[in-house]
Order: structure tokens, then C-alpha cells, then sequence
């Protein structure tokens, strides 16, 4: 599985459940460590809540009112999607400013997420 085809990884008792857009892997690690492992691979994979790790670089869009990050322009019931910790994604928003043009019309402006101007 090309690593770039990972949405996001999160933790399952004693293994990793790894997303991609269609299909769902098991591996049996730390996201600590997948996470040092993917970054030290050039790839861009941040903390998105306790117990998910999120590849920045597949975030299609943002509901910034629930905070989850979706891997597709137009998502459904059926998406799959990623909670989001407001601290943790607060510093992925400022270190990936990128990310406020990949949103549809679903978010607003970076003030909402740091609670001015609701």
C-alpha cells in the first residue's frame, strides 16, 4: 500500500487500524512511533485527536463547527472522516496554512476556529 494513500491512522486496542479512501488495514505498532516513522519518510502526518493521526496532505475539506476533517470535496453520511482535537488542529492550521484553500463552502474562516467573531 503506497504510503501516500493513508487518510489516517488510529488506535485499536493493541494494533493500528490504517484508512485509505476505500479500504481499512490492521498493524500492529504505536502511533507514537508510526508517526516518527512517517515523518522521518518525508511524509506529513500530524496528531488530529488522542488516539488519531491524520495525513495533512489528504484533508479535502474541514467542518470547523465539529471539528472533523473529511478526505473528500464533497462529503456524505458515508465519508470517512477524522475528529479533530481543537489544540491539536489548531497547530496543524497555523504550520499548514494551505489547508483554509482546500475547504468547500461547509467552513469559514480561520477566526471560528480560535472563537472569534461566532
Amino acid at each position: 500500500m503506497p504510503i501516500r494513500e493513508i487518510t489516517h491512522l488510529e488506535n485499536d486496542d493493541y494494533r493500528v487500524v490504517v484508512h485509505t479512501e476505500k479500504n481499512i488495514y490492521f498493524y500492529v505498532a504505536t502511533l507514537t512511533f508510526l508517526e516518527d516513522f512517517l515523518n522521518s519518510s518525508g511524509y506529513r502526518f500530524r496528531m488530529a485527536d488522542r488516539g488519531c493521526l491524520i495525513n495533512v496532505d489528504s484533508i479535502a475539506c474541514v467542518d470547523m463547527d465539529l471539528m472533523l476533517a473529511y478526505f473528500e470535496d464533497e462529503p456524505t453520511k458515508k465519508s470517512k472522516k477524522c475528529t479533530l482535537g481543537k489544540d491539536k488542529f489548531a497547530r496543524i492550521l497555523k504550520e499548514f496554512t494551505q489547508l483554509e484553500n482546500r475547504c468547500s463552502s461547509r467552513i469559514t474562516s480561520k477566526k471560528r476556529l480560535f472563537g472569534f467573531g461566532r
